[in-house]
């Protein structure tokens, strides 16, 4: 057991992170900023994508307007994807300050950009392709949000099929351009500004998106907004922060994964039985539930739900899901809907046979590539630490 770790009890979990620097004997060959693989976020990952494409298909449609509904189909399952890569994301940013005292920002954009780019045009350059082809596929406006990524800011009336769902990758896109600079420079010194700022700008999100006049919806999707669609991102990276500082984690570590907060996490989660949906406040209250239970499932690894949610099917679609969320766009369509003269997309059971084929193959031979590719762009020098860090003061 390496010097100063406590033994850990019996039923406790394992830590994820490695043990902090400053408990750790120096040496060997120097240190990468990996995180280890989280149990259960992966089948997570799987129950939101199916969900998003069972919701395009329509087969949810028998809940009507069931509250039920609104916990289940797509727009709840894309803020949990937002939860989930806001706390892994800052999970890596916090192991990375914790083992060479630094963050690389450009090593960050490397890496998503090896990540996120090459599947994401493909899928615009086959769309493209069929615009130009076939009569009645995309629209010219769509496309060329979608190559700058300002899809979810464009009119209702550019708004298409096939790239519909676009919108959250630009969403995403537009928090990590923003989040590891802000985290660089506050984190090291100003971790309480960090978390209270973060936790203060969701807020105003609120209030601004409550006073919105009733007219933008009618010609934008206002809560699809960076602004405000952000807030489920941005509490997912509070609460990793939480979670996994060494100086918030013995204080908030106990409380994030107790059944209080899972709790709390489905209340939150359930909130539409008792906010309308249509209000923007039950978005953000959904988001916080997502976002505590990403924690509390980070917190239980040893947990029934974190097994569960490890069964090799799940594990493997969760592992594919980016490639089925995105080509779900081009073989399903973000609608079930088929109209008469379109030449694309497939029979709804045709595309769901495509996408079933693309999805692995496209992970397997061309995405795993790039995820190779950026593995390379992280800190791996011999990271100097002063004897008295090593061994605590006094």
């Amino acid at each position: 057991m390496p010097l100063g770790q406590p033994p850990r009890r019996r039923g406790e979990p394992l830590p994820l992170l490695p043990v902090p620097l400053h408990l750790k004997p120096l040496g060997g060959a120097g240190r990468s900023a990996r995180v280890e693989r989280i149990r259960g976020f992966d089948g997570l990952r799987a129950l939101a994508a199916t969900s998003v494409v069972l919701t395009h298909l329509g087969l949810l449609r028998w809940l009507g307007k069931s509250p039920l509904r609104t916990m289940v189909e797509g727009g709840p399952a894309v803020q949990l994807f937002f939860a989930l890569s806001g706390f892994l994301i800052t999970a890596l940013l916090v192991r990375e300050r914790q083992a060479f005292g630094r963050v690389s920002v450009k090593y960050f954009y490397a890496r998503r950009a090896c990540r996120i780019f090459p599947p994401y045009f493909v899928l615009l350059g086959a769309v493209a392709a069929l615009h130009f082809a076939l009569a009645y596929v995309s629209k010219r406006e769509g496309l060329v949000a979608a190559a700058v990524y300002l899809y979810n800011f464009q009119p209702w009336r550019h708004w298409d099929p096939f790239l519909g769902h676009l919108w959250s990758l630009a969403v995403e896109e537009h928090f990590y351009l923003l989040w590891p600079v802000t985290f660089a420079v506050l984190y090291p010194r100003r971790k309480r500004a960090l978390v209270t700022g973060s936790l203060l700008v969701c807020l105003f999100a609120v209030l601004v998106q409550l006073r919105l006049p009733p007219w933008f919806a009618r010609d934008y999707v206002p809560h699809r907004w960076t602004c405000f669609a952000g807030t489920s991102i941005l509490l997912g990276c509070v609460a990793a922060v939480l979670s996994c500082d060494t100086e918030y984690a013995p204080r908030w570590g106990p409380l994030l994964r107790s059944r209080g907060a899972l709790l709390l996490a489905a209340l939150l989660w359930a909130n539409g039985f008792v906010v309308p949906a249509e209000m923007p406040l039950a978005y953000h209250l959904r988001g916080a539930g997502f976002a505590l239970l990403v924690a509390w499932i980070y917190g239980n690894q040893g947990g029934r739900a974190a097994r569960a949610l490890e069964v090799a099917p799940l594990r493997y679609v969760g592992t594919i899901s980016y490639g089925v969320y995105l080509y779900h766009g081009l073989f399903v369509t973000t609608g079930p809907e088929r109209v008469a003269g379109h030449a694309w997309p497939p029979a709804r059971w045709l595309g769901v046979l495509l996408l079933a084929v693309a999805a692995p193959v496209s992970y397997r031979f061309f995405e795993s590539r790039f995820i190779r590719l950026g593995k390379r762009f992280r800190q791996r020098e011999k990271v100097v630490v002063r004897e008295r860090e090593l061994v605590g003061a006094g």
